[in-house]
């Protein structure tokens, strides 16, 4: 019984890119959702400023309430921020596990854009598992070991393994 190992490293790019395109699609559409029911919202209206002789403890109250508003108004717009940088970043993601999908389709089929696109994805994993090398604590070492064993398996299989063939020239 033979083993395709290309079989393999297709059906590994796409299980990652459905591990990956899942929860950022899932992000992508709460964020989406979630401006569209924010932005719904009826503006606020500017409060009445208050004479502190004539309305004494009321005024100072309503001065502290405006206060506080526009302190949360400031948190709430950092917080619009950081999640526009998460809806920019689930995007991405987004778009990355598509790339993975189609790529793994490609690489099903023996497809050379498929092979090369593989390739240099592969390369940027396979530096990125040994940065994490350097960077994660001794408990996750065998998860940066396991990713630089898969980038190099990937790598095998594409490079070298389902190659194609050389042309040789005569002289």
């Amino acid at each position: 019984m033979s083993v395709d190992h290309r079989v393999i490293v297709a059906n590994a790019f796409r299980i990652f890119g459905v591990l990956l395109g899942l929860p950022a699609a899932v992000v992508l559409i709460k964020l989406v959702v979630d401006f569209a029911t924010l932005h719904s919202a009826p503006p606020v209206q500017p409060a009445h400023h208050l004479d502190v002789g004539t309305y004494g403890i009321v005024a100072l109250l309503s001065y502290g309430a405006q206060g506080m508003g526009a302190l949360l108004g400031f948190l709430g717009t950092l917080a619009v921020f950081a999640a526009v940088l998460i809806g920019i970043a689930a995007a991405l993601a987004l778009g990355f596990a598509i790339l993975l999908y189609f790529t793994s389709r490609g690489i099903g089929r023996g497809q050379s854009w498929a092979r090369v696109t593989a390739i240099l994805i592969s390369i940027f994993f396979l530096l990125s598992w040994i940065g994490a090398l350097f960077a994660v604590q001794r408990d996750f070492i065998a998860v940066a070991c396991g990713g630089v064993a898969l980038s190099l398996y990937a790598l095998w299989v594409l490079g070298w393994k389902y190659a194609p063939p050389v042309a040789r020239t005569g002289t």
